[in-house]
């Protein structure tokens, strides 16, 4: 067994190409490796986490109906406040203020055991 294991889930389902950069085409095959990732880690480790960087252009409210489904069992989700490091690819993006992200919580009700918010003030 795993001690402990985290895994990002970068957005839902049918965002997913176009967070992490790869053809639509090639969603159902993405969809598919997370799903089976997911289940392993949660089969292998007895301590793991599910977590999201949220990054305004790319996980807007709705967006995570999806990750809520996809990730719904889980023990443990975060959600994780974007930080501009300064050493960006992309210097457009942006992180979602606390508040904003609270709006957030209340979708995983009855979906995740804990949930909570990483990263901000």
């Amino acid at each position: 067994l795993i001690d402990y294991v985290a895994m990002d889930i970068k957005n839902s389902p049918e965002k997913y190409p176009e967070t992490i950069g790869i053809n639509a085409a090639n969603a159902g095959k993405i969809q598919a490796e997370v799903e089976r990732s997911m289940k392993l880690i949660a089969r292998l480790s007895p301590d793991y986490e599910f977590r999201t960087t949220v990054v305004r252009e790319f996980n807007d409210k709705n967006s995570f109906y999806g990750v809520a489904d996809l990730i719904s069992g889980a023990k443990k989700y975060y959600l994780q406040a974007f930080k501009d490091s300064g050493d960006l690819i992309d210097e457009t993006l942006h992180g979602l203020t606390r508040e904003e992200m609270e709006e957030i919580l209340p979708i995983f009700d009855g979906k995740v055991d804990k949930i909570e918010i990483r990263g901000i003030d």
